[in-house]
């Protein structure tokens, strides 16, 4: 063996050697100070992320074990996101545990590929000479962006995503024009698998395969082969068919009823199945760069339709947050603006670089271009000389920024994907300059300031030493001596204080709550949601911790309806006064609550806490005071709520008691009348009766809880008790009302004697036409004439010009409250009734009939009028219907 293959080999072996110990040391670098971070913060902040780590749970879950319909529910489980990130944390999950740390870490994996993949991209693109060095550049560089490891801290899609386009770019230039079979395959996997990470993913990719497809010839290629009869290998064709049938029938049969419940349907199978039979075929085909690019786009679209077919509705989504169509925010793309044109670009510069290291590397990038353009002598010649992978490159950042920049998705995170190409470009730049040592210095300058700037975002006594500075620039805004912006945190202070962590002490009470009152659920209503207290914290800990608690977000940015009566639908219930989102509907009732609470709400909830936060503010923890027993049916108040839902209607109140009724009633009620707790005192019943035409009195069984009587016995003085009902075993007693003092003398004299034991004084009944609909009310005037020993029912009954009954109410005396047998003597009873006169009753004259019965045998009382005659009841008057 030559000395100069013995050189080469040991250069190889060197440059794999310094390969892997700088992307080791770089991943080393951050994995141990990630992990301190994890460790010291405990303040989650944003939406997305718990979310993100919920499905996360849900999916390892769902995974346990790994079959074909466990892996079919993980694909379709989410019509609004692609799982393969949150699912690839079933990983960690299975080897650490189960907690938001552990899932978390799993961003190491994704960062080593992130870091490979640029390399390769990196030693593609240079020369033979400087490959190897613009690839570690790149590595380095890459490793100092500030968005870089910001992201690797947090459970967001985008730091996988940039892991797969990463990944799937290099895989790309790597198959050399589709001519290497086993990249082309490579690249389709990693293709597919990252269209599976985010949506996003194409906006990467789009145009840097858009570039090597124009630059490699495929297109003037297909297009000869089209006009040529193809030729079709009848076998290979055979064996693909057969292999996607049985592929596409493995994934459809054990799933095929969650299929059918699909927007495509059964259509689906069909698809599946042309879709593996083509990936089968172009595979089978000699290894040729038409049929290893086909392979490559069949395969990957085999695999992103397990979602993207499945959950085809996500174009909606797509249009209505990436292009504004039927925005419910009213989003529009303003072009005429310049700050649609900067958001990124200033994005870029203050908070995925830092202002100082993006104006130096626009300075190296320009000072290249325009050495390598004196170079060339041409603009046109120095286009013509940049490589394929140098477009592709460009491609990649220009693509998604013009395709961002065109929509009105405006989200920082959104162009993290594009820092591998911002590090490429870089160190492409800088290995353009002809000048060494600037070339070197520039470099450690870079490296050095992005050590430093590493320890002052991440570590805040350095931060405290090292404060950054901020200032304003004219056409730029505020930037900073160092990176600033939501997602550049330091653990454990300011937005991430752990002050602002509730959420674990919120729910030992609830779950010692729950405990004690022997119920299987709980549930906490929320009016709070900031960056750091909201729904998803507390579902990801219910998740992990407490399986038995549940959590509702109350504050809904596109629901305008009030949430008023939802909150009576939980155990618990936290209310903070400024929040994220919260439209006016929701902000009244934050601010009636934490003001002046209502009557209501007063009464069902008691302050079980209040949590100061670091920010001024406080979160208050409300509790039911009146729990429904653990054991009661409360499918009894459900039917009582839509049973209530068709017969009240706005005018109405609805009393309910015992307050254990009013949680499961309120929540499920629907209906526009008002709801009360079954008031303690007179005054309140007189208020209320004084401001509803109609009264229903709701009593509980004594499973629920003990009933307050004051209400009825009140309402049975003072309304006009018009009907009783069952509603499982509830009770519904209905009363009129009458503007003003119930009358307590009679308007008109009867004399009728009922039994020879009964005498009706007299009625009041108003002097006015009636509707259909409404209801009369009559009050009645007896007075007993001998004792009594039975307790008779009094009837009230409408009947038309025929004798025909169309209008009844039957009910003890007073609505049971004074039974006749406890009359005494000379006493006047004034027995009031609310006769409801039937919505469909058609206008005419109508005789009002009054009387007695005897429940036992079911007789009418005899009556003999103040004429003498006998009758079976009392004409009491008549009415005019309208």
């Amino acid at each position: 063996m030559s000395n100069t293959n013995i050189d080469g080999s040991q250069q190889s072996r060197r440059v794999r050697l310094a390969t892997l110990l700088a992307i080791g040391s770089v991943l080393l670098f951050h994995t141990l100070n990630n992990w301190r971070w994890l460790a010291v913060n405990v303040t989650s902040t944003g939406w997305d992320k718990p979310r993100h780590l919920a499905r996360s749970l849900n999916y390892a879950r769902m995974l346990e074990p790994v079959t074909i319909q466990s892996l079919f529910g993980v694909m379709i489980s989410d019509p609004v996101r692609p799982p393969l990130f949150p699912a690839s944390a079933t990983i960690a999950y299975r080897l650490f545990g189960w907690n938001a740390d552990v899932a978390t870490m799993i961003n190491i994996l994704y960062m080593a590929i992130a870091l490979a993949a640029t390399y390769g991209l990196g030693r593609h693109w240079g020369s033979a000479t400087k490959g190897h060095r613009l690839g570690l550049v790149s590595v380095l560089v890459l490793g100092s962006f500030p968005m870089f490891y910001a992201m690797s801290r947090y459970f967001y899609l985008e730091f996988a995503l940039m892991a797969m386009v990463t990944l799937t770019l290099f895989l790309l230039l790597a198959t050399e024009g589709f001519q290497r079979r086993g990249l082309s395959i490579l690249f389709g996997l990693s293709l597919g698998l990252g269209l599976l990470t985010k949506r996003t993913f194409a906006v990467f990719v789009v145009g840097p395969i858009g570039v090597v497809i124009l630059g490699s010839g495929l297109l003037p290629l297909l297009w000869r082969r089209l006009r040529q009869r193809p030729r079709i290998y009848w076998k290979t064709a055979l064996v693909a068919l057969i292999g996607g049938l049985v592929l596409a029938a493995l994934w459809y049969l054990p799933n095929r009823q969650a299929v059918r419940g699909l927007v495509l349907g059964d259509a689906l199978f069909f698809i599946w199945w042309i879709l593996a039979a083509l990936t089968i075929y172009f595979v089978g085909l000699p290894s040729a760069r038409l049929s290893n690019a086909l392979s490559a786009v069949f395969l990957a679209a085999s695999l992103a339709s397990t979602w993207y077919l499945a959950r085809i509705e996500f174009l909606e989504r797509v249009a209505l947050y990436g292009y504004g169509v039927d925005d419910p925010r009213g989003r529009t793309l303003r072009l005429d603006n310049i700050n649609t044109y900067l958001y990124y670009i200033r994005k870029l510069g203050n908070e995925h670089t830092s202002f100082p290291i993006f104006v130096l590397l626009l300075i190296v990038v320009v000072v290249a271009g325009i050495v390598t353009w004196r170079r060339r002598g041409s603009l046109g010649r120095l286009v013509r000389q940049i490589r394929l992978d140098g477009w592709a490159v460009l491609a990649w950042v220009g693509g998604a920024y013009a395709l961002f920049t065109f929509s009105i998705y405006q989200e920082t995170r959104a162009f993290t994907p594009a820092l591998p190409a911002i590090a490429l470009i870089f160190a492409a730049a800088l290995f353009a300059l002809p000048w060494r040592r600037i070339r070197w210095a520039v470099l450690t300058l870079v490296l050095v300031f992005g050590l430093v700037q590493f320890f002052v975002l991440s570590y805040e006594p350095v931060q405290q030493w090292l404060a950054p500075q901020t200032f304003a620039l004219p056409g730029w805004g505020r930037t900073s001596s160092f990176a600033q912006g939501v997602y550049i945190q330091l653990p454990d202070e300011g937005q991430t204080d752990r002050g602002y962590w509730i959420e674990p002490d919120v729910l030992r009470r609830m779950e010692q709550h729950r405990l004690e009152t022997g119920k299987d659920l709980h549930s906490l209503g929320m009016l709070v949601n900031t960056t750091q207290i909201n729904a998803g914290p507390f579902n990801y800990l219910i998740l992990t911790e407490y399986p038995e608690l549940r959590v509702e977000s109350l504050i809904a940015r596109f629901d305008e309806t009030s949430p008023y009566r939802r909150l009576f639908g939980h155990d618990y219930v936290a209310v903070k006064r400024d929040n994220a989102g919260a439209n006016p509907a929701q902000q009244q009732v934050i601010d009636n609550i934490l003001d002046d609470p209502p009557e209501l709400f007063a009464r069902a909830f008691e302050l079980e806490t209040t949590y100061h936060l670091p920010d001024g503010d406080t979160v208050s923890l409300y509790r039911q005071r009146h729990p429904l027993p653990a054991d009661y049916p409360a499918e009894y108040i459900t039917h009582l709520a839509a049973q209530m839902g068709q017969q009240a209607s706005e005018g109405d109140a609805i009393l309910l008691t015992p307050p254990q009724l009013v949680y499961t009633f309120l929540s499920e009620y629907t209906g526009t009348a008002e709801v009360y707790l079954a008031p303690e005192t007179e005054g309140e019943l007189e208020d209320i009766t004084a401001s509803h035409q109609r009264i229903f009195l709701v009593i509980g069984d004594p499973a629920a809880g003990e009933a307050q009587a004051l209400s009825q016995e009140w309402l049975n003085r003072h309304a006009f008790f018009a009907r009783h009902q069952w509603a499982d075993s509830l009770q519904v007693l209905t009363y009129g009302t009458v503007e003003g003092q119930p009358a307590t003398t009679p308007n008109q004299e009867i004399s009728a004697v009922l039994g020879d034991q009964i005498e009706l004084l007299g009625i009041d009944l108003p002097a006015t036409n009636w509707q259909a609909g409404q209801f009369v009310p009559l009050s009645l005037f007896w007075q007993r004439l001998e004792e009594i020993d039975s307790d008779y029912g009094v009837f009230v009954h409408l009947v038309d010009g025929a004798g025909q009954l169309v209008a009844q109410t039957d009910s003890p005396p007073v609505g049971g409250s004074l039974p006749t047998s406890s009359w005494q003597q000379d006493e006047i009873i004034v027995d009031r009734h609310g006769l409801p006169l039937p919505a469909e009753l058609g206008p005419g004259h109508y005789e009002l009939r009054v009387g007695m019965v005897d429940p036992s045998t079911g007789d009418r009382l005899p009556v003999v009028d103040r004429q003498g005659q006998r009758l079976d009841s009392v004409v009491a008057g008549t009415l005019e219907i309208d």
